[in-house]
């Protein structure tokens, strides 16, 4: 899966919030890194519509660089002068390439971690999908420059830098932390995506035999740890195995020859299952069985680099 990530607003002054030392812009940038790593492990590709803080595009421009990614979120903090104590959350989706079901699905979840955070909030999640001056069109320019390219596009509004409750809360240590993990927890189980790995993510032991019409979260983790042998199997299991850069969870037919080639290069009985010697090789440094492959050395140096 690939997601593109629009840290809302440019420089370091755009929307100063309520309480002193908040604005708006530096809450985007900072956040949308922490997004960033958390997506990554869960094997999502992130890109940003910009890599530098003081870059400023136009709201289209900074669609249009979702082109090719699955998914467009604009990330922002919300503002009304006239409701200090508002803080609800609000989100907003395309109503040309759509975007419903995850806005609302993230609207409801940071609904429910600022709930539990502070006891209660001002309202519900609010959900927006287009203007009412122009129905059937999208009103932002972010998800026009997004659906111009047919990337489902979404904004999420963290509350209110007009509520100074909201700012003095994400300017403590480890709240924007906590407040990524709840974001990006809500897409993974939107997509199904593959639960993260331990900070090792690198190493990925394997305790189950698997075979033939096996599904579920120990074959993914199979796929995963499949990849991670050589450039070749890499390639092989992204084939048949990955749809979006996410692993199927499915041991099927391809997965079976895949097998029976990893265990006749590693001179183990060739079953095409994962079965107790094969678990036991993987287990350990893969690199070390490929002494008599072509380019082994080169190949054994990254399996190394990878394992640590």
């Amino acid at each position: 899966m690939k997601i593109c990530l629009d840290p809302g607003h440019y420089g370091s002054n755009y929307n100063p919030g309520v309480a002193a030392g908040y604005v708006e812009s530096n809450f985007t940038w900072t956040y949308s890194w922490l997004l960033k790593e958390r997506l990554e492990k869960y094997n999502v590709e992130v890109i940003f519509t910009r890599y530098n803080k003081e870059e400023d595009l136009s709201l289209q421009q900074r669609g249009k660089k979702s082109a090719g990614c699955d998914l467009f979120i604009s990330v922002h903090s919300n503002g009304v002068d006239n409701k200090p104590d508002m803080d609800a959350v609000f989100t907003h989706w395309s109503v040309r390439s759509g975007g419903e079901g995850i806005a609302k699905k993230i609207g409801n979840a940071l609904t429910d971690f600022f709930t539990n955070e502070w006891g209660s909030i001002t309202e519900p999640c609010m959900y927006c999908q287009e203007s009412t001056k122009y129905p059937g069109y999208d009103y932002f320019g972010v998800l026009k420059g997004a659906a111009s390219v047919e990337v489902p596009a979404i904004i999420v509004e963290h509350s209110f830098h007009t509520n100074r409750r909201y700012c003095e809360w994400a300017m403590k240590d480890g709240n924007l932390e906590k407040m990524a993990d709840a974001e990006v927890q809500a897409i993974a189980e939107y997509y199904e995506l593959t639960e993260p790995l331990d900070d090792d993510f690198y190493y990925i032991e394997l305790n189950t035999d698997l075979q033939k019409g096996d599904k579920g979260q120990a074959v993914k983790r199979l796929q995963m740890r499949m990849r991670q042998v050589s450039a070749e199997f890499d390639q092989e299991v992204k084939a048949h195995s990955f749809k979006n850069g996410v692993p199927d969870g499915s041991f099927g037919g391809k997965m079976v020859e895949t097998m029976k080639k990893f265990q006749k290069y590693a001179a183990i009985p060739v079953t095409g299952m994962l079965d107790a010697s094969t678990r036991m090789v993987l287990n350990e440094n893969c690199g070390l069985v490929y002494g008599d492959l072509q380019g082994a050395n080169a190949q054994i140096a990254a399996i190394r680099n990878i394992l640590g």
